[in-house]
Protein backbone atom coordinates (compact mmCIF):
# COMPACT_ATOMS: atom_id res chain seq x y z
CA UNK A 1 0.00 0.00 0.00
CA UNK A 2 1.23 3.14 -1.04
CA UNK A 3 2.12 5.46 2.23
CA UNK A 4 2.51 9.51 2.42
CA UNK A 5 5.87 11.11 3.08
CA UNK A 6 4.06 12.36 6.17
CA UNK A 7 3.39 8.72 7.10
CA UNK A 8 6.84 7.40 6.87
CA UNK A 9 8.96 10.61 7.47
CA UNK A 10 7.86 13.92 9.48
CA UNK A 11 4.21 14.44 9.91
CA UNK A 12 5.92 18.67 10.30
CA UNK A 13 7.13 18.72 7.29
CA UNK A 14 4.30 20.95 4.83
CA UNK A 15 6.21 21.57 1.63
CA UNK A 16 7.94 19.61 -1.31
CA UNK A 17 9.26 20.08 -4.36
CA UNK A 18 7.69 16.96 -6.26
CA UNK A 19 6.18 15.49 -10.22
CA UNK A 20 2.80 15.06 -11.04
CA UNK A 21 2.69 11.84 -12.96
CA UNK A 22 -1.02 12.01 -13.90
CA UNK A 23 -3.89 14.21 -14.34
CA UNK A 24 -7.51 13.39 -15.10
CA UNK A 25 -11.41 14.87 -14.82
CA UNK A 26 -13.50 14.03 -12.45
CA UNK A 27 -17.26 15.13 -11.68
CA UNK A 28 -16.10 17.56 -9.11
CA UNK A 29 -12.74 18.21 -10.20
CA UNK A 30 -9.37 16.59 -11.15
CA UNK A 31 -7.36 13.63 -9.56
CA UNK A 32 -4.07 14.12 -9.26
CA UNK A 33 -1.41 11.62 -8.99
CA UNK A 34 2.43 12.71 -7.41
CA UNK A 35 5.59 10.69 -7.62
CA UNK A 36 5.93 11.54 -3.82
CA UNK A 37 3.21 13.31 -1.51
CA UNK A 38 2.74 14.97 1.99
CA UNK A 39 -0.84 14.69 2.02
CA UNK A 40 -2.63 11.81 4.06
CA UNK A 41 -5.27 10.96 2.16
CA UNK A 42 -8.65 9.85 4.73
CA UNK A 43 -8.50 6.70 6.59
CA UNK A 44 -8.44 5.43 10.37
CA UNK A 45 -10.61 7.73 11.43
CA UNK A 46 -8.73 10.84 10.15
CA UNK A 47 -9.97 13.55 7.44
CA UNK A 48 -7.88 14.15 4.65
CA UNK A 49 -4.97 16.98 4.62
CA UNK A 50 -5.73 20.40 2.74
CA UNK A 51 -3.12 22.35 0.93
CA UNK A 52 -2.12 23.06 -2.92
CA UNK A 53 -0.21 21.62 -5.49
CA UNK A 54 1.00 24.07 -7.45
CA UNK A 55 -1.74 26.87 -8.52
CA UNK A 56 -4.63 24.38 -7.94
CA UNK A 57 -5.81 24.01 -4.47
CA UNK A 58 -6.66 20.13 -2.67
CA UNK A 59 -9.95 19.71 -1.39
CA UNK A 60 -9.96 15.81 -0.87
CA UNK A 61 -7.30 13.13 -1.18
CA UNK A 62 -8.21 9.47 -1.16
CA UNK A 63 -7.13 6.11 -1.95
CA UNK A 64 -8.04 4.75 -4.96
CA UNK A 65 -8.79 0.81 -5.64
CA UNK A 66 -5.19 -0.11 -6.01
CA UNK A 67 -4.01 1.62 -3.30
CA UNK A 68 -2.64 4.73 -4.91
CA UNK A 69 -2.85 8.45 -2.92
CA UNK A 70 -5.20 10.51 -4.95
CA UNK A 71 -5.79 13.89 -4.97
CA UNK A 72 -8.54 16.17 -6.12
CA UNK A 73 -8.28 19.85 -7.07
CA UNK A 74 -10.01 22.18 -8.37
CA UNK A 75 -8.04 22.52 -11.62
CA UNK A 76 -5.88 20.34 -13.98
CA UNK A 77 -2.41 20.82 -13.49
CA UNK A 78 0.33 19.60 -16.32
CA UNK A 79 2.36 16.82 -15.60
CA UNK A 80 5.95 16.92 -14.78
CA UNK A 81 7.73 19.25 -11.62
CA UNK A 82 5.34 20.90 -8.95
CA UNK A 83 5.28 22.91 -5.87
CA UNK A 84 3.05 21.36 -3.14
CA UNK A 85 1.95 22.61 0.36
CA UNK A 86 -0.19 21.87 3.08
CA UNK A 87 -2.51 23.53 5.15
CA UNK A 88 -0.53 23.46 8.32
CA UNK A 89 -3.00 24.45 10.82
CA UNK A 90 -5.44 21.68 9.49
CA UNK A 91 -2.76 19.24 9.76
CA UNK A 92 -1.68 20.39 12.97
CA UNK A 93 -4.79 20.21 14.34
CA UNK A 94 -5.66 16.51 13.30
CA UNK A 95 -1.83 15.51 14.65
CA UNK A 96 -3.17 16.45 17.96
CA UNK A 97 -6.54 15.09 17.94
CA UNK A 98 -5.02 11.69 16.55
CA UNK A 99 -2.22 11.59 19.34
CA UNK A 100 -4.94 12.72 21.94
CA UNK A 101 -7.45 9.70 20.92
CA UNK A 102 -4.58 6.99 21.46
CA UNK A 103 -3.44 8.84 24.47
CA UNK A 104 -6.96 8.54 25.89
CA UNK A 105 -7.40 5.24 24.58
CA UNK A 106 -4.52 3.93 26.82
CA UNK A 107 -5.71 5.56 29.89
CA UNK A 108 -8.91 4.45 29.66
CA UNK A 109 -8.50 1.39 29.12
CA UNK A 110 -5.22 0.39 31.49
CA UNK A 111 -6.34 2.64 34.29
CA UNK A 112 -9.86 2.44 34.29
CA UNK A 113 -10.82 -0.91 32.10
CA UNK A 114 -12.76 0.99 29.49
CA UNK A 115 -11.27 0.28 26.42
CA UNK A 116 -12.30 2.28 22.70
CA UNK A 117 -14.11 0.88 20.16
CA UNK A 118 -14.30 3.87 17.65
CA UNK A 119 -12.57 7.00 17.00
CA UNK A 120 -13.23 9.75 14.74
CA UNK A 121 -11.97 13.35 13.97
CA UNK A 122 -15.15 16.07 12.89
CA UNK A 123 -14.79 19.31 12.02
CA UNK A 124 -14.96 21.09 15.34
CA UNK A 125 -14.48 18.09 17.83
CA UNK A 126 -12.95 14.31 17.97
CA UNK A 127 -15.08 11.82 19.41
CA UNK A 128 -14.25 8.50 21.04
CA UNK A 129 -16.57 5.57 21.56
CA UNK A 130 -15.80 3.88 24.93
CA UNK A 131 -16.97 0.54 26.00
CA UNK A 132 -18.44 1.80 29.07
CA UNK A 133 -22.44 1.85 29.82
CA UNK A 134 -22.01 5.54 31.47
CA UNK A 135 -19.06 7.30 33.09
CA UNK A 136 -20.67 10.30 35.46
CA UNK A 137 -18.56 13.35 35.87
CA UNK A 138 -17.29 12.65 38.73
CA UNK A 139 -15.08 9.92 36.76
CA UNK A 140 -14.85 12.01 33.61
CA UNK A 141 -13.23 14.70 35.51
CA UNK A 142 -10.41 11.82 36.42
CA UNK A 143 -10.21 10.54 32.70
CA UNK A 144 -9.61 14.15 32.28
CA UNK A 145 -7.00 14.93 34.56
CA UNK A 146 -4.88 11.80 33.79
CA UNK A 147 -4.79 12.62 30.30
CA UNK A 148 -3.73 16.08 31.09
CA UNK A 149 -1.33 14.72 33.66
CA UNK A 150 0.36 12.34 31.16
CA UNK A 151 0.37 15.31 28.96
CA UNK A 152 2.74 17.22 30.93
CA UNK A 153 4.95 14.47 31.56
CA UNK A 154 6.41 14.83 27.77
CA UNK A 155 6.26 11.17 26.83
CA UNK A 156 7.67 10.74 23.50
CA UNK A 157 5.76 9.81 20.09
CA UNK A 158 7.26 7.85 17.86
CA UNK A 159 6.79 5.38 14.85
CA UNK A 160 8.25 2.67 13.02
CA UNK A 161 7.15 0.01 10.64
CA UNK A 162 8.07 -3.82 11.45
CA UNK A 163 6.71 -6.87 9.22
CA UNK A 164 4.34 -9.37 10.04
CA UNK A 165 5.86 -11.64 11.48
CA UNK A 166 7.43 -9.13 13.96
CA UNK A 167 4.07 -7.66 14.79
CA UNK A 168 2.75 -11.11 15.93
CA UNK A 169 5.42 -10.95 18.25
CA UNK A 170 5.13 -7.23 19.24
CA UNK A 171 3.09 -6.49 22.22
CA UNK A 172 0.29 -3.82 20.78
CA UNK A 173 -3.08 -2.77 21.83
CA UNK A 174 -4.87 -4.14 19.37
CA UNK A 175 -3.90 -7.11 16.62
CA UNK A 176 -6.59 -6.32 14.16
CA UNK A 177 -5.25 -5.06 10.70
CA UNK A 178 -6.85 -4.84 7.44
CA UNK A 179 -7.18 -7.63 4.98
CA UNK A 180 -5.94 -5.82 1.77
CA UNK A 181 -2.29 -5.28 3.86
CA UNK A 182 0.67 -6.38 2.26
CA UNK A 183 3.20 -4.09 3.28
CA UNK A 184 5.35 -3.87 6.80
CA UNK A 185 3.12 -2.35 9.44
CA UNK A 186 3.41 0.75 10.87
CA UNK A 187 3.34 1.14 14.65
CA UNK A 188 3.01 4.65 16.58
CA UNK A 189 4.08 4.39 20.32
CA UNK A 190 3.86 6.93 23.12
CA UNK A 191 6.28 6.22 25.22
CA UNK A 192 5.85 3.66 28.81
CA UNK A 193 1.68 4.02 27.72
CA UNK A 194 1.00 2.79 24.58
CA UNK A 195 1.95 0.70 20.97
CA UNK A 196 -0.58 0.33 18.62
CA UNK A 197 -0.59 -0.21 14.50
CA UNK A 198 -1.59 3.30 13.35
CA UNK A 199 -1.22 5.21 9.79
CA UNK A 200 -1.93 8.54 10.81
CA UNK A 201 -0.53 11.78 11.82
CA UNK A 202 0.91 12.26 15.21
CA UNK A 203 2.62 14.68 17.02
CA UNK A 204 6.50 13.69 18.39
CA UNK A 205 6.08 14.20 22.21
CA UNK A 206 2.44 14.31 24.13
CA UNK A 207 3.39 18.10 25.17
CA UNK A 208 2.76 19.07 21.52
CA UNK A 209 -0.50 18.39 23.10
CA UNK A 210 -0.74 21.56 25.17
CA UNK A 211 -4.06 19.96 27.35
CA UNK A 212 -7.48 18.13 26.31
CA UNK A 213 -10.69 18.73 27.40
CA UNK A 214 -14.24 16.61 27.10
CA UNK A 215 -16.85 18.61 25.73
CA UNK A 216 -19.84 15.97 25.74
CA UNK A 217 -20.48 12.20 27.16
CA UNK A 218 -23.34 11.09 25.23
CA UNK A 219 -24.21 7.05 26.66
CA UNK A 220 -26.01 4.52 24.38
CA UNK A 221 -26.09 0.64 23.98
CA UNK A 222 -23.69 0.04 26.13
CA UNK A 223 -20.94 2.81 24.86
CA UNK A 224 -20.42 6.43 25.79
CA UNK A 225 -19.08 8.55 23.23
CA UNK A 226 -17.33 11.00 24.40
CA UNK A 227 -16.41 14.33 22.72
CA UNK A 228 -13.10 16.43 23.30
CA UNK A 229 -11.08 19.01 22.25
CA UNK A 230 -7.14 19.01 22.01
CA UNK A 231 -4.52 21.73 21.70
CA UNK A 232 -5.42 24.12 18.69
CA UNK A 233 -8.91 23.60 18.54
CA UNK A 234 -9.76 23.68 22.38
CA UNK A 235 -7.61 27.03 22.25
CA UNK A 236 -9.75 28.46 19.61
CA UNK A 237 -12.62 27.33 21.78
CA UNK A 238 -11.23 28.59 24.40
CA UNK A 239 -10.99 32.10 22.66
CA UNK A 240 -14.75 32.43 21.67
CA UNK A 241 -15.77 31.18 25.17
CA UNK A 242 -13.27 34.17 26.16
CA UNK A 243 -15.22 36.77 23.30
CA UNK A 244 -18.54 35.59 24.10
CA UNK A 245 -17.83 36.13 28.00
CA UNK A 246 -17.14 40.07 26.95
CA UNK A 247 -20.48 40.01 25.04
CA UNK A 248 -22.22 38.81 28.23
CA UNK A 249 -20.22 41.34 30.43
CA UNK A 250 -21.03 44.34 28.10
CA UNK A 251 -24.81 43.05 28.20
CA UNK A 252 -25.09 41.96 31.53
CA UNK A 253 -23.47 44.80 33.07
CA UNK A 254 -21.61 41.94 36.16
CA UNK A 255 -18.37 40.52 36.51
CA UNK A 256 -17.81 37.23 34.67
CA UNK A 257 -18.31 34.98 37.40
CA UNK A 258 -21.79 36.48 38.11
CA UNK A 259 -23.06 35.74 34.06
CA UNK A 260 -25.05 32.32 35.67
CA UNK A 261 -26.92 34.45 38.01
CA UNK A 262 -27.69 37.74 36.08
CA UNK A 263 -28.87 35.23 33.51
CA UNK A 264 -30.91 33.15 35.64
CA UNK A 265 -32.65 36.48 36.67
CA UNK A 266 -32.56 37.70 32.96
CA UNK A 267 -34.39 35.15 31.92
CA UNK A 268 -37.10 34.60 35.06
CA UNK A 269 -37.65 38.56 34.48
CA UNK A 270 -38.34 37.29 30.81
CA UNK A 271 -40.66 34.97 31.63
CA UNK A 272 -42.74 37.11 33.93
CA UNK A 273 -42.67 40.04 31.27
CA UNK A 274 -44.33 37.32 28.70
CA UNK A 275 -46.93 36.44 31.26
CA UNK A 276 -47.54 39.68 31.47
CA UNK A 277 -47.82 40.70 28.07
CA UNK A 278 -49.91 36.81 26.93
CA UNK A 279 -52.31 38.60 30.06
CA UNK A 280 -52.32 41.39 28.49
CA UNK A 281 -53.04 40.08 25.04
CA UNK A 282 -55.86 37.96 25.98
CA UNK A 283 -57.50 40.65 27.90
CA UNK A 284 -57.03 42.58 24.60
CA UNK A 285 -58.90 40.12 21.94
CA UNK A 286 -61.73 39.66 24.30
CA UNK A 287 -62.18 43.66 24.11
CA UNK A 288 -61.63 43.88 20.71
CA UNK A 289 -64.01 40.74 20.01
CA UNK A 290 -66.86 42.43 22.50
CA UNK A 291 -66.48 46.00 20.73
CA UNK A 292 -67.16 44.11 16.98
CA UNK A 293 -70.17 42.42 18.88
CA UNK A 294 -71.37 45.39 20.03
CA UNK A 295 -71.13 47.34 16.53
CA UNK A 296 -74.62 45.35 16.16
CA UNK A 297 -72.97 45.28 12.03
CA UNK A 298 -74.19 41.59 10.07
CA UNK A 299 -70.24 41.97 9.35
CA UNK A 300 -67.99 43.26 11.44
CA UNK A 301 -64.35 43.56 10.67
CA UNK A 302 -60.39 44.31 11.88
CA UNK A 303 -57.61 45.02 10.09
CA UNK A 304 -54.25 44.89 12.35
CA UNK A 305 -50.35 45.09 12.37
CA UNK A 306 -48.16 41.85 13.00
CA UNK A 307 -49.94 38.56 11.55
CA UNK A 308 -50.69 35.86 14.99
CA UNK A 309 -53.44 33.32 13.94
CA UNK A 310 -53.77 32.71 18.19
CA UNK A 311 -54.61 36.68 18.71
CA UNK A 312 -57.60 36.74 15.79
CA UNK A 313 -58.68 33.26 16.69
CA UNK A 314 -59.20 35.06 20.24
CA UNK A 315 -60.68 38.14 18.94
CA UNK A 316 -63.53 35.95 16.55
CA UNK A 317 -63.94 33.71 19.94
CA UNK A 318 -64.75 36.39 22.15
CA UNK A 319 -67.04 37.87 19.13
CA UNK A 320 -68.88 35.02 18.43
CA UNK A 321 -69.74 34.30 22.46
CA UNK A 322 -71.41 37.78 22.42
CA UNK A 323 -73.00 37.96 19.24
CA UNK A 324 -72.78 34.57 17.41
CA UNK A 325 -75.17 35.34 14.24
CA UNK A 326 -72.80 37.90 13.51
CA UNK A 327 -69.81 37.55 10.75
CA UNK A 328 -66.29 38.31 11.43
CA UNK A 329 -63.93 39.42 8.86
CA UNK A 330 -60.14 39.73 10.50
CA UNK A 331 -57.17 40.28 8.72
CA UNK A 332 -53.55 41.30 10.03
CA UNK A 333 -50.45 42.09 7.79
CA UNK A 334 -46.35 43.20 8.49
CA UNK A 335 -46.12 47.03 7.49
CA UNK A 336 -45.44 47.38 3.77
CA UNK A 337 -47.17 47.99 0.08
CA UNK A 338 -47.40 44.20 -0.68
CA UNK A 339 -50.09 43.76 1.74
CA UNK A 340 -49.68 40.24 2.42
CA UNK A 341 -50.86 38.72 5.55
CA UNK A 342 -53.45 36.30 7.26
CA UNK A 343 -57.35 36.45 7.47
CA UNK A 344 -60.26 34.85 9.65
CA UNK A 345 -63.77 34.59 8.84
CA UNK A 346 -66.25 33.36 11.44
CA UNK A 347 -69.82 33.19 11.86
CA UNK A 348 -72.17 30.92 11.11
CA UNK A 349 -71.53 27.69 9.49
CA UNK A 350 -74.16 28.38 6.45
CA UNK A 351 -72.39 31.87 5.47
CA UNK A 352 -68.97 30.62 6.13
CA UNK A 353 -69.86 27.54 3.75
CA UNK A 354 -70.80 29.31 1.13
CA UNK A 355 -68.48 32.66 1.35
CA UNK A 356 -65.49 31.19 3.14
CA UNK A 357 -63.99 30.14 -0.68
CA UNK A 358 -64.75 33.39 -2.44
CA UNK A 359 -63.29 35.62 0.15
CA UNK A 360 -59.96 33.57 0.00
CA UNK A 361 -60.09 33.98 -3.86
CA UNK A 362 -60.62 37.66 -3.20
CA UNK A 363 -57.47 38.30 -1.32
CA UNK A 364 -55.38 35.70 -3.41
CA UNK A 365 -55.21 33.47 -0.04
CA UNK A 366 -55.55 29.64 0.59
CA UNK A 367 -57.00 28.21 3.63
CA UNK A 368 -59.71 26.23 5.75
CA UNK A 369 -60.89 25.12 9.02
CA UNK A 370 -63.36 23.70 11.31
CA UNK A 371 -67.47 24.54 11.12
CA UNK A 372 -68.37 28.04 11.21
CA UNK A 373 -64.83 29.54 10.58
CA UNK A 374 -62.27 29.79 7.52
CA UNK A 375 -58.68 31.22 7.74
CA UNK A 376 -55.69 31.17 5.76
CA UNK A 377 -52.66 33.20 3.93
CA UNK A 378 -53.72 36.26 1.94
CA UNK A 379 -51.21 37.09 -1.13
CA UNK A 380 -53.37 40.77 -1.20
CA UNK A 381 -55.34 42.45 1.39
CA UNK A 382 -55.60 45.21 -0.60
CA UNK A 383 -59.49 43.98 -1.67
CA UNK A 384 -60.39 43.45 1.79
CA UNK A 385 -63.35 45.78 1.10
CA UNK A 386 -64.59 43.43 -1.96
CA UNK A 387 -64.09 40.43 0.65
CA UNK A 388 -66.73 42.45 3.22
CA UNK A 389 -69.18 43.07 0.91
CA UNK A 390 -69.40 39.41 -0.51
CA UNK A 391 -70.30 38.66 3.26
CA UNK A 392 -72.43 41.08 3.22
CA UNK A 393 -74.46 39.16 0.43
CA UNK A 394 -74.40 35.93 1.66
CA UNK A 395 -75.82 37.02 5.19
CA UNK A 396 -78.11 38.99 3.39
Amino acid sequence: MELSLAQTRDPHRCELETDVLACRPLDDGYAVELAETLFYPEGGGQPADRGSIGDASVHDVQRDEQGHIVHVTDEAIDEGEVAIALDWSRRFAHMQQHTAQHLITAIAEDELGWPTTSFRIGSEDATIALEVDSIDDARLADLQRRVNAAIREAHPVQFRFVDTSTYQDLSTRSKTLPDTLVDDIRIVEIEGLDRDACGGTHVTNTAELQAVTFTEAQSTRGLTRLHYLAGVRLLKRFEGCLEREDALKAHLSCGRNEHVEATRQALEEARAADRRASRMQDELAELLGRQLADTSNSVATLDRDEPDFDFLNAIARAAEARAPEQVVLLTASEPGEAREGIFLVSGPEEVIDEAGDEVADLLEGRGGGPPGMYQGKAGNLSRREEAIERLRQAVA
